[in-house]
């Protein structure tokens, strides 16, 4: 926002303690104010939870008013195997707290989006389902969640990554599409939500036989982005190279690389 970047990340000091932080910067790459994150300790000394620490599931968006969001997972129990839960935390743009919230659940994978009025979650609570969660930005209540079902397997390491475009969220999974009669279909499938939950349209661009190696799973379908009126799918180790499939936002194609209808 007006040039400003922010980052969030943690420190770690003798004795397993974390302290995770929020800092922005000016445009210039100036400190204008850090922050050490609630809780300011978390301790890991038990075999089960040293090497479980919350800073490899933090996340953090930002609004068009300089406000900030961060989600952390975070513990203070020290047993084997560590209780965890997920700190939810808007700052606004001087870096003053909030609010607060916590949040436990299975496979929470904190903020991915926000278009300003709520903030955009997907976890998968089990290997062939993802749920969405939309949070309230003024208080940081859950304003709905919605549950995808899907024919395949996601794995919890899998990408899932959220979308705002043009008033619509798209919400991009990396899976394999069991519907399709294929021994190979591993890919990315995008989903066209409305902000308030309701599914528009679903589609699924994978890769296949003579277009795949195999080691295609799960480095297929790496990312994707949406630019205007166009939807790009990047498949990473696709016959040893980097692939972007160019497709229009309106979800009007999909199907293999390299043989869409």
């Amino acid at each position: 926002t007006s040039g400003n970047f922010y980052g969030c990340g943690f420190t770690r000091r003798s004795g397993g303690n974390e302290y995770p932080y929020l800092v922005k910067y000016n445009s210039s790459s100036v400190v204008q104010w850090s922050l050490v994150l609630q809780p300011q300790v978390a301790t890991h000394t038990a075999p089960g939870v040293s090497n479980a620490n919350f800073g490899s599931q933090q996340s953090m968006v930002s609004d068009s008013s300089g406000n900030t969001y961060v989600s952390l997972r975070h513990t203070t129990d020290s047993s084997d195997r560590g209780v965890f839960s997920y700190k939810l935390m808007k700052f606004n743009a001087s870096g003053v707290q909030q609010w607060v919230r916590v949040v436990v659940g299975p496979q929470y994978s904190g903020f991915s989006a926000t278009d300003g009025t709520y903030l955009y979650s997907a976890d998968a609570p089990s290997s062939s389902t993802i749920r969405v969660v939309a949070t309230d930005v003024s208080d940081g209540t859950i304003a709905w969640e919605r549950t995808l079902a899907f024919g395949g397997d996601i794995l919890n390491a899998n990408i899932r990554k959220i979308l705002i475009a043009g008033g619509y969220v798209y919400v991009l999974v990396n899976a394999t599409n069991g519907a399709t009669n294929d021994t190979n279909n591993d890919g990315m499938t995008w989903v066209k939500m409305t902000t308030s939950g309701t599914v528009e349209w679903n589609r699924h661009i994978y890769a296949s036989g003579d277009f795949s190696t195999d080691y295609f799973y799960p480095n297929g379908a790496y990312t994707g982005s949406v630019s205007s009126d166009k939807m790009y799918t990047i498949f990473s180790d696709l016959e040893s190279a980097v692939t972007v499939v160019k497709l229009p936002l309106d979800g009007s194609k999909t199907g293999l690389v390299g043989k869409f209808p």
